[in-house]
């Protein structure tokens, strides 16, 4: 299963207008596909999650904590590819640098890990 992942410092960027974008592009593809939405402010799933109704690509809200076991589900569900929008991480600014070494530790973990891709959508049915 794929995973997409948007990350913005900045709140306000269209990560989660470009995530549903990518997701109902990746869908009318032909793959599989459902958002996952770990942003306290909810906008994937409160906004256009209720907007959409049943039409897929489905969002389900989740904790950053719970993403493991909501991938995992998704994953046995037969997803192909889940796209993940985050929440704007401007929070930082009022740790102390010692408190912001410690919470990038696992990002800087995970980061050496991934593969970064590309996915070229053509245009949607217009």
């Amino acid at each position: 299963m794929k995973r997409i992942v948007l990350v913005q410092q900045k709140g306000g960027a269209a990560k989660t207008t470009l995530c549903v974008h990518l997701a109902v592009a990746s869908e009318q593809s032909g793959s599989r596909t459902a958002i996952v939405d770990t942003d306290p402010q909810a906008s994937a799933a409160q906004v256009w999650g209720r907007a959409r109704g049943g039409v897929a690509p489905p969002v389900a809200q989740a904790l950053a904590a719970e993403l493991r076991d909501v991938l995992q589900a998704a994953e046995a569900d037969g997803y192909q590819v889940v796209f993940i929008d985050t929440p704007p991480h401007t929070a930082y600014g009022r740790h102390t640098s010692a408190e912001r070494s410690a919470m990038s530790q696992p990002l800087r973990k995970v980061s050496r890990r991934l593969r970064p891709r590309v996915m070229v959508f053509g245009p949607a049915g217009l």
